[in-house]
């Protein structure tokens, strides 16, 4: 997509699970990647990686419920404060610490 950025006419490119099979650095390079790409197109990505989400400019949080044999998918917009949450619980799962806060927020100041 970066090669043929200036040629080709899509508006929107959508990553769904972009981030399977990498992670840290190889991560974080995919993130620039996108952000790049940003500057000329509408980017949407679904990711488990702190490294891509930070490069965000939204950030939503995505649910899934089954009721009654069928599946709702929720999004809801994170403000900047639940957006530091979300990615330290991103980078530790349920326990979120004190040090972990720190290394979100460190990640989101680009």
């Amino acid at each position: 997509k970066i090669v043929l950025n200036e040629v080709d006419d899509v508006d929107t490119l959508i990553f769904d699970e972009i981030d399977v099979g990498i992670g840290g650095k190889t991560s974080d390079i995919v993130g620039k990647k996108m952000h790049f790409l940003s500057r000329s197109k509408q980017i949407i990505c679904i990711t488990h990686q702190a490294q891509i989400a930070r490069y965000g400019e939204k950030h939503f949080y995505a649910s899934k419920e089954v009721v009654q044999d069928r599946t709702f998918t929720r999004l809801r917009d994170l403000p900047d404060s639940d957006r530091v949450h979300e990615i330290a619980r991103m980078i530790s799962g349920d326990k979120i610490t004190e040090t972990t806060l720190q290394h979100s927020r460190e990640l989101l100041s680009i």
